[in-house]
């Protein structure tokens, strides 16, 4: 599947899923003047991972999920911060935005506005 690399403070983070077992899983490597070992990232049964940062907000990566999509936030590591599940089963990949002071999922302008709900904590 088709990677998703973005620059962080401290090099780059490269995600992208990867068939383990009987499913798709994601798979994070971060490059500080070498890549680091693989791990995995987030649930089971996830695909099709990209990354989208909101300035002043943080650093998110957006995959399918068996419910739609999930957003993840990660920090410069690329450890998990939170989870979001966005359920839609829309085949477009949402945009994420920032409103009333939190983030919402958007596929065109005339949607409405939809607050994630977080698990785990910042």
């Amino acid at each position: 599947m088709t990677p998703s690399l973005v620059r962080v403070s401290c090099g780059a983070l490269l995600v992208w899923a990867r068939r383990q077992s009987t499913d798709y899983g994601l798979q994070a490597a971060r490059f500080a003047g070498g890549w680091s070992a693989a791990r995995r990232l987030g649930a089971g049964n996830s695909w099709s991972p990209r990354f989208a940062e909101i300035a002043d907000v943080g650093r998110f990566l957006v995959h399918r999920s068996p419910a739609g999509w999930a957003a993840l936030e990660l920090d410069a590591e690329g450890r998990q911060l939170r989870r979001a599940e966005i359920t839609d089963e829309r085949h477009e990949r949402p945009v994420l935005t920032t409103s009333g002071g939190g983030v919402s999922p958007r596929w065109r302008r005339a949607d409405p506005v939809r607050q994630l709900r977080w698990e785990g904590s910042r």
